[in-house]
């Protein structure tokens, strides 16, 4: 089985799933004498991630195509992950010769009824421990094998604490309509949520602050005179670092407002949440 790929060195699924894809299409006369020999021609969004036999490597992606005049449906399109290039926001497919439906599904040697989709399949240990489900994967550039999964609760769970990414390594199989995990995968840490963000703003105000504290210890030392211009140093640094911090803060309750509440302002509930879901861990 083999694969390639003309992307960045890890990509993740989530970045893929809802864009819209285009196909290279021949240009015009007068936009080829002017240098143009393609333009991009709507083909349609992308709907799921599809995964090999062995649910480890990824092998490309399932879009939804656009109806025809807006009535009759269009079966879903495979598209080979490894012939989609990023252009901004939008995927372009650079290949269609070998790179779509079952042509691509032979090339990367695997058969449609064989393949998983893992995208939001609920995900449980071995010990029978529920997980969440899988958000997405970030997988290797040139071969698609899947370096990690991303698990998440969602909605609340997800906006605080963030994912926890389970390597592919814990990864032992499908059964009953789940993903079946190493018990080892109860024991990762979430990461990527506010209270992560959160923690590393107050990190920055604290050290700016102890930073602030030994230029004004070190000014005693020098006499009045400089010990005036050191203090109002100290505070200009102080007062940055905590307005960088505020600032995060605030990016932080912006995000949380799209899910509802005002987490960002509410203090102590990081921590409170962070120590529920250690405990609820053990």
């Amino acid at each position: 089985m083999s694969y390639r790929w003309q992307g960045s060195n890890v990509p993740k699924t989530q970045d893929y799933i809802g864009r819209k894809v285009f196909r290279l299409k021949k240009a015009g006369k007068k936009a080829r004498e002017a240098g143009e020999e393609y333009k991009l021609a709507k083909f349609g969004r992308v709907r799921q991630a599809l995964y090999a036999p062995d649910g480890r490597h990824l092998v490309g992606f399932i879009v939804k195509r656009p109806d025809v005049a807006g009535m009759i449906k269009r079966p879903d399109a495979f598209v080979a992950f490894d012939v989609l290039e990023r252009d901004g926001k939008r995927l372009v497919i650079v290949s269609e010769m070998d790179g779509m439906d079952d042509d691509a599904l032979r090339r990367l040697g695997v058969r449609w009824d064989d393949c998983i989709i893992w995208g939001g399949m609920d995900v449980v240990t071995k010990g029978g421990r529920k997980l969440g489900y899988v958000d997405g994967a970030a997988f290797d550039a040139k071969t698609g094998e899947v370096e990690s999964f991303s698990i998440t609760d969602g909605g609340m769970a997800n906006a605080i604490i963030g994912c926890v990414e389970v390597p592919s390594s814990m990864v032992k199989g499908y059964t009953a309509g789940k993903m079946l995990v190493s018990n080892k995968a109860a024991k990762l840490q979430p990461s990527g949520g506010l209270a992560g963000k959160a923690g590393e703003a107050t990190a920055r105000a604290q050290q700016g602050a102890e930073k602030a504290g030994d230029v004004a210890a070190e000014a005693l030392d020098k006499g009045s005179k400089s010990l005036g211009k050191t203090i109002g140093k100290a505070k200009r640094a102080a007062e940055k670092h905590v307005g960088d911090a505020r600032e995060r803060m605030g990016s932080a309750d912006d995000v949380a407002k799209t899910v509802g509440k005002q987490l960002g302002r509410a203090r102590g509930m990081f921590d409170a949440f962070q120590e529920e879901f250690k405990k609820a861990s053990k």
